[in-house]
């Protein structure tokens, strides 16, 4: 008996305590001990794996402002180059409105010359070399400056001649016509060239009427008159190429009359329109904005050929 019981206590062990384990429960432990090992080499791998995938982030998180970076550097010198085009068409515009205004071609005299040479209507027989006319026997109603912009179009010239001055002189009005010429090949200002032919026309007489023709449309009724009424009056709201019909009521382009004291109010045209259109809707917005209304005369009347 005392030997077995000897045995029987060499399977027990000691815990920190003193007191004593069965060694069944050392096995249990030995097993947990090797659980504790894979949980922890479990949480190594899921923490490298975090890390990994926290480092790829913040480098494609880099890599994306890097090329946000790129990109906003490029718009940049993108817009520096737009800039300093700009401003170079802004020298080259601005050179070429000084061309306009110092080196025209030829007078106004000259050219309304060359246009009556060609056309033989009698009509033309008594006006004179500059370009002018005034009815006998009476006193005309009103004398009428005519300004028409001119570049490279003689044969439209001469037939906007031919068939405009009959009328002149059957609606008995004096009338002086100004052919403004632009020099050179740069780009086609009409806005500035109305103007200097304003300019010029009132250094030539004291007219009462302003009348800006484009030089492609032929009036079609003698009823539509080429005099001035207390307000602008857009002469051409029907046009053939647009069925007799005005597009838009903003439109007073095509031929418009108008008096001195009107286009000073307003500034006259802008010069800052190159190219052809835009400056006649710009006209008709400072009209309004000066609170000055636009007449027409009905579309049977005022009707043009293109």
């Amino acid at each position: 008996m005392l030997v077995s019981n000897s045995l029987r206590e060499t399977h027990f062990l000691q815990d920190v305590f003193g007191r004593t384990i069965p060694c069944d429960v050392k096995i249990v432990l030995r097993i947990l001990n090797g659980f504790g090992a894979i949980i922890i080499i479990i949480i190594i791998i899921i923490v490298v794996v975090v890390v990994v995938v926290v480092v790829v982030v913040i480098i494609i998180i880099i890599i994306i402002i890097i090329i946000i970076i790129i990109i906003i550097i490029i718009i940049i010198i993108i817009i520096i180059i737009i800039i300093i085009i700009i401003s170079s068409s802004s020298f080259r515009f601005a050179y070429a409105t000084l061309t306009i205004i110092c080196e025209v071609r030829k007078t106004a005299v000259e050219r309304f010359q060359a246009a009556l040479q060609p056309a033989p209507s009698p009509a033309l027989k008594d006006v004179s070399q500059g370009g002018t006319w005034s009815p006998e026997g009476c006193v005309a109603r009103q004398r009428i400056a005519i300004t028409i912009p001119f570049r490279d179009r003689q044969k439209h010239l001469d037939i906007l001649v031919y068939n405009l001055v009959p009328v002149l002189k059957r609606q008995e009005v004096a009338f002086g016509v100004f052919v403004v010429e632009q020099f050179g090949n740069s780009t086609f200002n009409k806005g500035r060239l109305m103007n200097i032919g304003f300019t010029e026309a009132r250094k030539y007489d004291e007219f009462d009427c302003f009348i800006f023709h484009d030089i492609d449309l032929i009036p079609e009724d003698d009823r539509n008159m080429y005099t001035c009424s207390e307000k602008p009056r857009h002469m051409s709201p029907a046009v053939d190429v647009l069925s007799y019909t005005s597009p838009y009521m903003a439109l007073v382009g095509g031929v418009l009359s108008i008096k001195a004291e009107h286009f000073f109010k307003i500034n006259g045209y802008s010069n800052i329109y190159w190219g052809w259109g835009a400056e006649d809707d710009d006209m008709f917005y400072k009209l309004s904005a000066s609170k000055i209304t636009v007449l027409r005369p009905p579309f049977t009347i005022g009707r043009l050929y293109f």
